[in-house]
């Protein structure tokens, strides 16, 4: 989630910790939320951001994703490899995730199949 601990959050839900700019991003991240929406005086410095680079507000678009710790562990490995391996390992997958998707589609007909019998 990128906090910490569950005390974390707790303190900043409850009012003890105050809102820092660094959670006010994240709890937008996880909220699906703008962090203006959380923090009004985050405003003028979120225009600057987004007009500094380019911004998607689709939250399904590039950097708004949570990983769990598996993804970000596969990521951090595919960051050190070389370029002519990463190239390999994703036509690998894309591979291997095709024949799962052929797979389940004949699963699928043989399963409609016994049923029409």
């Amino acid at each position: 989630m990128g906090f910490e601990t569950q005390s974390t959050v707790s303190h900043y839900l409850n009012g003890k910790a105050p809102l820092n700019t660094d959670a006010a991003l994240k709890f937008s991240v996880l909220l699906r939320v703008k962090p203006e929406e959380l923090r009004p005086d985050l405003a003028d410095l979120m225009n600057y951001v987004r007009s500094s680079g380019t911004y998607d507000d689709n939250f399904e678009g590039g950097g708004w994703r949570m990983v769990s710790r598996q993804q970000a562990d596969l990521l951090n490995l595919f960051d050190i490899l070389p370029e002519s391996e990463k190239e390999k390992l994703i036509d690998r997958l894309k591979g291997q995730n095709e024949l799962y998707k052929e797979a389940f589609q004949n699963m699928l007909a043989a399963q409609k199949r016994l049923k029409n019998q």
